[in-house]
């Protein structure tokens, strides 16, 4: 009795005859699978693609907006904080610009009246109060404080001590940095600066002397072009810029009850000849002296700590138990002059003086 089936051999594959599939059945198939496609996208690491903001010089939070399209090339869009001088911008503005603009902007960041500027500021003020007799010029032509006390070398020591104070770890210097000098000249300055904000003339003088700079505008030289700054990305923290932006991209519109409620209300930048007017302040001259004794005392420590410090392998590798011994026991010299400054410092909360004052309007 035969069989009619076919026998396969052991260890061989059936052959299965092919059939084509309908139609029908070939676009059922892509669209069960742009289906799974859409149900699993998700969002994946795009090789050589990195993105690097400096936040010294775009602001802290700004972000890029990487696009592309078939042809390969990846374009960016920049949003950043205000680059340069605009008399319209605040510190709580976000510009959008592309790459070749930043650079332009950048480029052209200087203000190119400061100079000029800064010289017509002091020539007025300086003059003005020595016609007042707020300060006084000596017989060798020198600029003192009515005290006598030399006016750029009292300014210039203050400064030092301030820069070497903002140098230690965990601090911060004092504004403005006058506080640093003696009781004399920091009531002589006090009073220069006051004069200088309230004397209607010296006004008069500094606005027109400051006009020109201060109604500069950034423009990127390539195009003319100012910053786009929109509206409604005035005030808007940085931990929020991008769930903002993506979601105006992705409606078309700005949802203001939503985001207006977490703005930050925007601070018109202070133009650098801005004249300020001080009160006395509370400053207690003792802690005041305390910490520039400790401050300078740290210098002096990190000064002999870097000079113990091994450069290069070979002083590395020829750096005897004894050195290491001496290198350890000034590391933690300077380490306990970091808290105390930090400890003398402390008294800053009741420093009027150092908080921001009120421009004279």
């Amino acid at each position: 009795m035969s069989n009619s089936r076919t026998q396969t051999p052991r260890g061989a594959s059936a052959k299965i005859p092919y059939v084509r599939p309908t139609l029908e059945r070939t676009l059922e198939k892509k669209v069960a699978a742009a289906q799974r496609a859409g149900a699993t996208m998700t969002e994946k690491h795009v090789v050589d693609l990195t993105t690097s903001l400096p936040d010294k010089v775009l602001g802290k939070g700004s972000l890029a907006l990487h696009i592309g399209q078939d042809d390969g090339i990846t374009r960016q869009l920049i949003i950043h904080r205000p680059v340069g001088t605009d008399p319209k911008a605040t510190e709580s503005d976000w510009v959008l610009s592309t790459k070749a603009q930043i650079s332009g902007f950048l480029e052209a960041k200087a203000n190119p009246y400061h100079q000029k500027t800064q010289e017509a500021v002091s020539k007025i003020k300086i003059s003005a109060a020595l016609k007042a007799k707020v300060l006084i010029e000596n017989a060798d032509g020198q600029i003192t404080y009515p005290s006598g006390e030399l006016r750029e070398k009292g300014l210039k020591d203050a400064g030092d001590i301030a820069e070497m104070h903002g140098k230690v770890q965990g601090c911060k210097k004092f504004a403005p940095t006058f506080v640093y000098a003696t009781p004399s000249v920091q009531e002589g300055e006090r009073t220069f600066l006051n004069f200088c904000a309230t004397d209607p003339e010296v006004q008069k003088e500094l606005a027109l002397a400051t006009k020109q700079h201060d109604a500069h505008v950034t423009k990127d030289p390539a195009t003319g072009g100012t910053q786009v700054m929109p509206p409604y990305l005035k005030g808007v923290p940085p931990k929020h810029l991008l769930e903002v932006v993506l979601e105006v991209i992705r409606i078309g519109s700005y949802d203001a009850a939503k985001w207006d409620p977490v703005k930050v209300v925007p601070k018109v930048k202070d133009s650098p000849f801005t004249v300020w007017k001080y009160s006395n302040g509370n400053i207690p001259q003792d802690k005041m002296a305390k910490l520039k004794e400790e401050i300078l005392k740290h210098a002096k420590l990190f000064k002999e700590l870097n000079a113990l410090i091994p450069r290069g392998k070979e002083a590395v590798a020829a750096e005897t138990k004894e050195q290491l011994t001496a290198r350890q026991a000034k590391e933690a010299e300077v380490s306990n002059a970091i808290h105390d400054v930090n400890e003398a410092e402390k008294f800053k909360k009741e420093f009027p003086v150092a908080s921001p004052p009120t421009p004279m309007k």
